[in-house]
């Protein structure tokens, strides 16, 4: 099974078990101008992974072994159209760097 559809399982079983088996123990996220390391990614992932349908919305643009290029598009509490690109590193099937960028659409 694909990172990416470990990722999503993890996520619709609500299983912050198998995201924490997902990141290797030197991760690094970074999300437009501030990072994290795997622990607070964690902590927030954790939290987010309660009350969230991300899952239901985003899609593989490309894995291989080395990497992973997910997209999700939503609508921002402005009522704006985003896209959030999330490019991560792989390194022995866990996410190693993972970069997420949003952007407004319109």
């Amino acid at each position: 099974m694909s990172v990416f559809e470990k990722t999503i399982n993890a996520f619709k079983d609500r299983d912050i078990d198998a995201l924490e088996n997902l990141h290797h123990e030197d991760f690094i996220y970074v999300n437009d101008y501030s990072f994290s390391d795997r622990a607070d990614h964690l902590a927030g992932l954790k939290v987010f992974i309660q009350d969230t349908d991300w899952h239901h919305k985003t899609r593989c643009v490309h894995e291989d072994a080395y990497t992973l290029v997910m997209r999700t598009e939503r609508i921002d509490e402005n009522g704006h159209l985003t896209v959030s690109n999330n490019v991560s590193q792989i390194k022995n099937g866990q996410y190693y760097r993972t970069m997420t960028v949003s952007s407004d659409l319109e």
